[in-house]
């Protein structure tokens, strides 16, 4: 297989949330410190999208941002997890998502690019060494903010879905199919109906008969996630929806990936709920769901912040052989729950997200077989796995007991521990911390604590 044919590989795996690679096993991993990248421009450069792929040829994976405006960022990778300047293409209005794929054919992995406002797709073709030509629209329906690349109708050529919400209709909320012509040009979508403002499409063979079916993840109404089956040749079933959260009330969903959680073979559905969880769906084989089953992210600080994940991807962080799960929060976290076999997850670790967390994906970004992080907020934020190190937690808000516990699954101790007064922390909870969360330490790195002793009368 070809290098640039090894990227595509890795970068469809990525567009179904899904990576492995090797690490230190049943170990939470650590990573260095975040490094911070500018995309865009002006106002129009916080990245809303991440994709990954080897662009150049050079056998190193690099990254590319939509950025909310009319601008995608193109971050080539150095070599050893670091980054060179970027370089930004015009697309249409409002980028909200992109992907990476080979869609003309030369083994060489094009940008395709969903624009909210302009209601297309922006596709963007390789020229070989990186760089990208000006750009073709296709129409889809209203206001798409998500996109996905699989070959839908099983002729060896890759097409994309888009997942859209009309902002003045929920209701009204469809995917947008567009089969390819095998030169990179596109055919006219075809719409389907979905559950109401849906956020987010992910692509995968849900029921075993080699034809990928798509999954959205839908914030309005109760919940739930719609699923589309594929008929064979690219055209697709009426939806299929599955209630996440409470059986009566759902629970808004921001983002849904895809990934085999409970190693049966067949793919599950894990989605990023609004509030502070991460819902699990496991599949019958037949592209039906059981009920799902809702995990809580860790709340810190002082207030007891929810952590509001809005992304969501899978991927073997510890090489037991098992999915593990990412989200990429609002509170500025990028929140790790381990995989404990049989589909369940556990709340173990979180990490920097450079800001309000809108996307977040897991690659080997430096060639040593361990899978980094690669988040974005209001930079691109790229965390290196590197193995025995202190990652700092925020424990504020905490028991001492469960501070000690949190901080010792990230390679950390506990120092000084003393004691002071505090009005917004309860007593015998942590107050204050330092060094604050986000710093990395050398590995059993010490964290002082002030614990509270309530409010002074």
């Amino acid at each position: 297989m070809s290098v640039r044919l090894s990227s595509l590989v890795l970068a469809l795996g990525l567009a179904l949330g899904v990576v492995t690679a090797s690490a230190a096993p049943n170990r939470a991993p650590s990573f260095a410190a975040a490094k911070r990248y500018t995309t865009g421009t002006g106002r129009d450069s916080s990245p809303l999208s991440i994709a990954v792929g080897d662009l150049n040829g050079d056998r190193k994976p690099d990254l590319v941002t939509a950025n909310g405006g009319d601008v995608v960022s193109v971050v080539m990778n150095k070599g050893g997890g670091s980054f060179r300047m970027k370089r930004d293409y015009i697309v249409g209005g409002g980028a909200s998502s992109v992907a990476t794929a080979d869609l003309n054919g030369d083994s060489r992995l094009d940008l395709a690019v969903a624009d909210t406002d302009a209601g297309a797709v922006s596709v963007l073709i390789n020229s070989g060494d990186g760089t990208f030509g000006t750009r073709a629209d296709y129409a889809v329906a209203r206001a798409p903010a998500s996109i996905a690349v699989q070959d839908l109708d099983g002729d060896g050529k890759l097409d994309f879905v888009t997942a859209n919400t009309p902002g003045d209709n929920l209701d009204a909320a469809t995917v947008s199919v567009l089969l390819n012509n095998g030169d990179g040009t596109f055919r006219a979508r075809r719409d389907y109906p979905t559950g109401p403002y849906n956020r987010s499409v992910a692509v995968a063979d849900l029921n075993g008969d080699a034809n990928p079916d798509l999954v959205t993840a839908n914030h309005g109404g109760h919940g739930s996630v719609s699923v589309l089956v594929n008929r064979g040749d690219g055209t697709f079933a009426p939806r299929r929806d599955y209630t996440v959260g409470d059986s009566q009330y759902g629970m808004p969903v921001n983002a849904a990936a895809v990934g085999d959680i409970n190693a049966d073979g067949k793919p599950d559905v894990v989605t990023a709920d609004d509030g502070n969880t991460v819902s699990v769906l496991l599949n019958n084989g037949d592209a039906s769901f059981r009920r799902s089953r809702e995990y809580a992210l860790f709340k810190g600080g002082p207030n007891w912040l929810a952590a509001g994940p809005n992304a969501v991807a899978l991927g073997d962080l510890n090489a037991d052989g098992a999915l593990d799960v990412v989200t990429a929060n609002v509170n500025d976290h990028v929140s790790l729950l381990l995989n404990t076999g049989a589909g369940a997850v556990r709340a173990t670790l979180d990490y920097p997200a450079c800001g309000f967390g809108h996307a977040v994906l897991m690659a080997d970004l430096n060639g040593d077989r361990r899978l980094d992080l690669a988040a974005a907020g209001y930079h691109l934020c790229v965390l290196i796995s590197k193995p025995r190190l202190c990652d700092v937690q925020e424990v504020s808000g905490l028991k001492v007991s469960a501070a000690k516990s949190l901080l010792a699954r990230a390679g950390c101790r506990v120092g000084k521990v003393r004691r002071g007064y505090s009005a917004l922390v309860r007593r015998g909870r942590v107050a204050s911390q330092k060094p604050a969360f986000a710093v990395v330490l050398a590995g059993g790195g010490k964290v002082d604590l002030v614990v509270s002793l309530g409010r002074r009368r």
